[in-house]
């Protein structure tokens, strides 16, 4: 459950709900920090029972989270949307009840508690949300991660690494949507092996990112893995080694900047890797590639199989140039 469409259910259910019965506010309503009255009201079906959870958690009223949990199962799912909205205003006063409510055997609500802990942030709530990682439901599964990404605690990279080889694709995306907020080098090879690798271009596009975060950490597991990938792999790498030569010791420039031309200049490579070499190489410039490049062009021109790598040396040689007038 992304944050935004969080945001937009939040908005339909104020247009929905919340906005009409403010016409009606004579109606069954309670003075406006009257807890009692409200915690009476969230028993009710219905509107008055949004309503009272509404105001709930406006109030920040600690006495309303057993009835609140007990709304994150409710049939109607703008209610059990309006519950966790409510526990989450409340904030640490509801964290042990959702902790224990992520034992339910509701898997909604198990999902709901998973999503609510991590808004809240509060961190002794990592050992429950680790164990929704390993949910039958993969909603639950994938809140979990989105949590772990919410409350940036190390402690549960592990498990992280673990989620990473999920047989759902969107807890995979999840986790390494979490992992990058908090990049971490040691995962690097983890990335790379059940991200960068995967054939699913999006993982491998997420999984990319991340490594680009973490930082030239990323280079050797590329370079240790490239030559075993598959193809379908092959380019993603040299377009991510491309990104990480600027902030990589010079020793590491030199591995990357050598990987990259070799690439390009053996023909046993496969045109579209050796495109993507190109990618890569534009992303540092210098003389030796520069001449690379050209020798790339020459070579190939003229040659119909050959266009698009020719094309992509002198795109390539364009960025260069580009880049030193600045």
């Amino acid at each position: 459950m992304k944050s935004a469409k969080m945001a937009g259910l939040y908005f339909l259910i104020w247009t929905l709900v919340a906005c009409p019965l403010a016409l009606h506010a004579e109606e069954n309503d309670c003075p406006e920090n009257d807890i009692q009255c409200w915690l009476g009201a969230l028993d009710a079906k219905g509107a008055d029972s949004m309503r009272a959870a509404m105001a709930l958690g406006r109030l920040q009223a600690a006495e309303a989270v057993p009835g609140l949990i007990k709304k994150l199962n409710d049939e109607d799912e703008y209610m059990a949307t309006v519950a966790v909205h409510a526990l989450v205003k409340i904030g640490f006063p509801a964290v042990s009840a959702l902790e224990e409510a992520t034992k339910s055997k509701s898997a909604r609500v198990r999902k709901y508690s998973g999503y609510a802990l991590g808004r809240i942030g509060d961190g002794s709530a990592l050992k429950a949300i680790s164990k929704l990682a390993g949910d039958p439901d993969v909603e639950v599964r994938k809140n979990a991660a989105i949590s772990f990404g919410r409350l940036k605690d190390r402690a549960g990279i592990l498990t992280l690494v673990g989620m990473l080889q999920d047989r759902s694709r969107g807890v995979r995306i999840e986790a390494i949507r979490a992992l990058g907020e908090m990049p971490e080098p040691k995962t690097a090879v983890h990335l790379v092996n059940y991200g960068l690798l995967d054939m699913d271009s999006r993982i491998a596009m997420e999984a990319a990112a991340v490594l680009v975060k973490i930082g030239p950490a990323s280079a050797e597991p590329i370079l240790d893995k490239y030559p075993s990938s598959p193809a379908y792999a092959k380019g993603r790498m040299c377009a991510v080694l491309g990104q990480l030569w600027a902030d990589a010791q010079p020793g590491m420039k030199k591995r990357i900047e050598d990987a990259l031309i070799r690439i390009l200049e053996n023909n046993d490579s496969g045109l579209k890797i050796r495109q993507s070499a190109c990618v890569g190489l534009s992303a540092i410039g210098g003389s030796k590639i520069i001449a690379a490049l050209k020798k790339t062009i020459k070579d190939n021109q003229g040659k119909k199989e050959s266009a698009d790598l020719v094309k992509a040396a002198g795109n390539a040689l364009t960025r260069i140039e580009g880049t030193k007038k600045k």
